[in-house]
């Protein structure tokens, strides 16, 4: 089934504490981004945002939805209402503050390029680089790389199956992701190459939580809890079942 397909079909309600006056929130990710979010062949929605939201959402007292869309469909989607928040690894950036209004920081996350073992130790001028449509690296190839050719995917896993078959040179992501890749088996023909790139002019402040600029009380809220859910360890827990070190 489509990812597209599964925005109404396979939306996943998480649980809260479960008050008769709980609010209720619909929470766009981008369900093709292991392992923060990801759609198992049931239709369930799993990863480590997804294990974020069900701790966020218990912390506010709400009942949650998730809702599964292309990345760069998520601020359109808060803007038009069918989400109320978006939880899809979203780098904070001055150009989408211009629009939406972001949470505090709740984790980092910098991009590097990754390509095959046998790739030359210097980026030819003309490689082909692949990139998530709408994501900071797709902004960066732009801007940086004026000289490749930059192929854009509905999601950055598409653009890393393209370099497996030698679509692309390399593809240019988020390192967390492509690190999972890497260590889901991978790393036996691909390799991280050159900086990881955290310049926030580049990457922007961190990955936080979208939401609507008219929703000020809930984005204090929110902030509290994710202050409460990095200050007592629960991040770091939740994150330990991905990632052998930290990601805040």
């Amino acid at each position: 089934m489509k990812l597209t397909s599964l925005i109404a079909a396979a939306a996943l309600t998480v649980a809260a504490s479960g008050t008769a006056f709980a609010e209720e929130y619909k929470i766009g990710v981008d369900a093709s981004f292991p392992p923060f979010s990801e759609v198992k062949g049931d239709g369930s929605v799993v990863g480590l945002e997804v294990d974020f939201i069900n701790e966020l959402c218990t912390r506010i007292d709400a009942e949650c939805e998730i809702v599964p869309m292309q990345f760069d469909a998520l601020i359109s989607g808060l803007q038009a209402r069918k989400i109320d928040m978006i939880i899809g690894s979203m780098s904070i950036t001055g150009e989408r503050a211009k629009v939406i209004n972001f949470s505090d920081r709740y984790y980092n996350a910098p991009i590097q390029f990754v390509t095959r073992f046998d790739a030359p130790s210097d980026m030819a001028a003309d490689a082909v680089i692949g990139v998530e449509r709408g994501s900071i690296s797709a902004t960066y190839a732009d801007n940086e790389l004026k000289s490749a050719t930059v192929k854009t995917y509905d999601a950055q896993l598409a653009a890393m199956k393209d370099l497996e078959v030698g679509r692309v040179d390399y593809v240019l992501g988020d390192l967390l992701t492509i690190y999972d890749w890497l260590e889901e088996g991978a790393k036996a023909q691909f390799i991280l190459t050159g900086e990881s790139i955290s310049d926030p002019a580049f990457v922007g402040d961190g990955i936080g939580i979208g939401l609507r600029k008219s929703d000020d009380e809930l984005l204090a809220t929110v902030n509290a809890a994710i202050a409460g859910i990095a200050d007592d360890g629960t991040f770091d827990e939740i994150t330990s079942d991905y990632f052998p070190f930290s990601i805040r």
